[in-house]
């Protein structure tokens, strides 16, 4: 029989050519996949996507991460001393772990940041610069101790936060939303259409002040603090505090200096020690909204002396003063009982009476004030 050689070379050749697809066709099918679980080691530079497979602990480390949409996944496990640094770019994530050991468990500047999940312990955020930091997860996975934002944004959800917390001078958005927040502070300056509902802020003081433009606070319970709230409030944007809950403060809410383009209604004001709001205004303009349908219920009962700017006792529901009587303060269906001093003091000449106020006034005679 005559072989034709080059007919069988070929055969041969797609012979092995098959066999070595059928071998790298099961290599890459038993691979593992392409993504970045690498061993991370202390200073390194993360420019891909990275997902941790145990603790790591450095000696006052860092992680710098110098690419954008990177996702550090901790996996469950522990950052102890390792600060994450990331300059001038966007879309890094963190998530499902904790940091902790650090005074900064994240420098931020010029770019944006989520942490979703992340327990920050003893650990704080700093974000400044053109920036915007999202902290989310559960009350149970999200623990923040801490944040620092200027010339940016802050969205708090669904966390769990301690410390202090302060937005400060950019006209970013801050939003902090369904969270508990105790034993520290919250200071806003500056931070536009801002949101603050559904928390509950226990040993935490609230602070709203400068240009705040278009803030709503709703929805949120204010309690055992000196001051729950402190709005002090000069821009063109309205700011509406509404259907609140004060409570267990020396003063619940409180306006030190300027009481301008400010909406207080629908709130509650139950058992503050001093009183239920104290306002002062001393700013040259006529608010636009009156103070109205709040309700008053034990508030009061230990003033401990205090006073107001002129020297007047403070104590009881609404305690009101206005530097310049041709800007006075109009107070409209605020009701309550049971509080130890009046449900509004108010000078002659420092009020507009917008009808449906129920319970005691005081100085008396006020011809600008009917407390029915």
């Amino acid at each position: 029989m005559t072989v034709n050689h080059a007919t069988e070379v070929g055969r041969r050749s797609h012979t092995a050519a098959a066999a070595l697809a059928l071998v790298l066709s099961a290599a890459l099918a038993t691979a593992p996949p392409a993504s970045a679980d690498t061993t991370v080691n202390c200073g390194d530079t993360l420019t891909a996507d990275v997902t941790l497979t145990a603790d790591l602990t450095c000696a006052n480390g860092s992680l710098t991460i110098d690419a954008g949409n990177v996702t550090v996944d901790l996996a469950g496990h522990t950052l102890t001393g390792v600060a994450l640094k990331m300059s001038k770019h966007r879309g890094l994530t963190v998530k499902n772990g904790t940091i902790t050991g650090v005074e900064y468990g994240l420098w931020l500047l010029d770019g944006t940041a989520t942490l979703s999940g992340v327990r920050l312990v003893g650990s704080k955020v700093k974000a400044t610069g053109q920036t915007a930091l999202a902290v989310g997860g559960t009350p149970g996975t999200c623990l923040l101790e801490g944040a620092y934002v200027i010339d940016g944004s802050l969205t708090i959800d669904n966390c769990t936060v301690h410390g202090a917390v302060g937005a400060f001078d950019g006209d970013g958005v801050l939003a902090v939303r369904s969270s508990v927040l105790t034993n520290g502070s919250l200071a806003v300056n500056q931070a536009d259409n801002g949101v603050i509902t559904g928390n509950v802020f226990d040993n935490f003081p609230v602070s709203v002040v400068g240009d705040s433009r278009n803030t709503l606070l709703r929805n949120n319970v204010f309690k055992n603090a000196g001051t729950g709230l402190e709005l002090d409030y000069v821009s063109t944007a309205a700011i509406t505090v509404e259907y609140n809950l004060f409570t267990k403060n020396s003063v619940g809410l409180s306006v030190p200096w300027r009481f301008y383009n400010i909406n207080v209604r629908k709130n509650l004001f139950a058992g503050n020690r001093v009183a239920g709001m104290n306002i002062y205004n001393r700013f040259p303009r006529l608010n636009p909204y009156p103070v109205s349908e709040n309700v008053f219920l034990g508030n009061g009962h230990s003033p401990g002396g205090t006073t107001d700017r002129a020297g007047n006792p403070v104590q009881g529901g609404i305690h009101l003063l206005v530097d310049d009587p041709r800007y006075p303060i109009t107070l409209t269906r605020n009701t309550g009982a049971g509080n130890a001093g009046p449900l509004i003091w108010a000078p002659p000449g420092q009020v507009i009476d917008g009808g449906g106020n129920k319970g005691p006034c005081a100085p008396q005679p006020n011809p600008d004030l009917t407390c029915t």
